[in-house]
């Protein structure tokens, strides 16, 4: 009779055992989940952060570029350019 007992407090923990190992294993899996998702969100927040960067880096150096462009139509328009036997205007 007190064997018995003694099994089913054997077989009660070891399912006890089970369950709450089984409980860490979700847990864990669900943590992992959690992380590898914050940091994809993190990565693409990134790239699209350096993506913006860039065209901005770009549309500023393309208006900078038309501005220098036009600075240097208008410097040669009033340069004179002499050579030896006439001037051009």
């Amino acid at each position: 009779m007190g064997e018995s007992r003694d099994r089913d407090a054997v077989t009660r923990k070891m399912w006890t055992e089970r369950r709450a190992s089984e409980k860490r294993r979700v847990r864990e899996r669900e943590n992992g989940r959690e992380k590898r998702k914050a940091a994809n969100e993190e990565r693409t927040v990134r790239r699209r952060r350096n993506a913006n960067a860039l065209s901005t880096r770009t549309t500023k150096r393309k208006k900078e570029d038309g501005k220098l462009r036009l600075l240097h139509l208008h410097s040669l328009q009033n340069i004179v350019l002499c050579l030896p036997n006439y001037c051009i205007l």
